[in-house]
């Protein structure tokens, strides 16, 4: 049986499974357009699940910047942030995740399984696009870097 569908502007989510209905733009990209406007709001509105995975991202690409802030060019930015986004972390129903009450936790260990191997992939995958982005010529942008003290929704992820 399947859960509640949200409608994001293009994609679909249905529980964990994400579908994306246009190609054009996903949403780790999405994340990444409306990163620097999100880190000034202080409370977020949630209207459906895209919206938490869009928080998830926020708080990941901040915590990638801080990451990688002290890294001098973009190879070894990329080998910080491919042992961070592989590294431990909590997820929903953990007692120390960081937005516990903005997730429902797992129904079971599939769920929690199938979760978790998704936020691997968000993970790795927008790490990598970090780098691109925020090392351009091989040097860090400082446009990405100045966000480093800033705190979205005063939180941080692991």
């Amino acid at each position: 049986m399947l859960g509640k569908a949200y409608q994001a502007t293009h994609i679909l989510i249905i529980n964990c499974v994400i579908i994306i209905t246009d190609a054009s733009v996903d949403v780790i990209e999405e994340a990444f357009n409306y990163f620097k406007p999100n880190m000034f709001f202080s409370s977020f509105e949630i209207e459906g699940t895209a919206d938490r995975v869009l928080i998830y991202l926020t708080l990941f690409i901040r915590e990638c910047i801080v990451k990688s802030q002290r890294c001098a060019n973009a190879k070894e930015a990329e080998k910080t942030l491919n042992t961070f986004a592989l590294s431990n972390f909590s997820m929903p129903g953990d007692g120390h995740f960081t937005l516990g009450t903005m997730y429902p936790a797992p129904a079971d260990k599939g769920e929690a399984d199938l979760l978790k191997q998704y936020i691997t992939q968000l993970r790795v995958e927008t790490a990598q696009r970090f780098v691109k982005k925020a090392f351009k010529d091989n040097a860090p942008d400082k446009w990405w870097f100045c966000f480093a003290k800033r705190k979205f929704l005063n939180k941080t992820i692991d």
